[in-house]
């Protein structure tokens, strides 16, 4: 939701005194809006730079954003740090645990950037060949985590 807000304020600042609505008030336009920013942290996950680009987005009037992987870093800093912190809980909650650890599986959609990868590779750097990121199958990402979920719940 931050690339989302941030389009949204983008819009806002490029055309203002040019609509007379908001844009936030019409739900087919952010629902455009908001798909776009999807496919670009997709695309992001694979490259350096992506487009957004939505001809007639609202008003008639065109949304156009080329957008780095860095700049994407940027606007979603707050999302990234509550990660970190959530991951570095589960680190020393568990601290005395890792050792015996045998593979680290990371599930969703946010496994696939680049600075989830980096801050992840870098809490397990002693043992990277730990770290499953080769999960091709959403289907197979869900079973594993459901094993995974049920032995913690089960003390195994």
């Amino acid at each position: 939701m931050c690339l989302f807000r941030f389009c949204i304020s983008r819009f806002n600042e490029t055309f203002r005194g040019k609509v007379r609505g908001n844009i936030e008030d019409d739900r087919i336009a952010c629902a455009r809006l908001l798909e776009a920013c999807e496919r670009a942290k997709i695309a992001l996950s694979d490259q350096c730079i992506t487009l957004i680009d939505l001809p007639s987005l609202f008003e008639e009037l065109p949304f156009r954003f080329e957008l780095t992987r860095s700049r994407f870093e940027e606007i979603c800093a707050s999302l990234f740090l509550e990660f970190w912190k959530s991951l570095q809980e589960a680190v020393l909650v568990y601290a005395d645990d890792l050792p015996a650890v045998a593979e680290v599986v990371i599930l969703g959609g946010g496994c696939r950037m680049q600075k989830i990868r980096r801050m992840i590779s870098e809490t397990f750097e002693s043992d990277s060949s730990r770290l499953n990121f080769a999960l091709a199958e959403d289907e197979n990402a869900a079973a594993k985590g459901a094993a995974i979920f049920s032995a913690i719940l089960s003390g195994t």
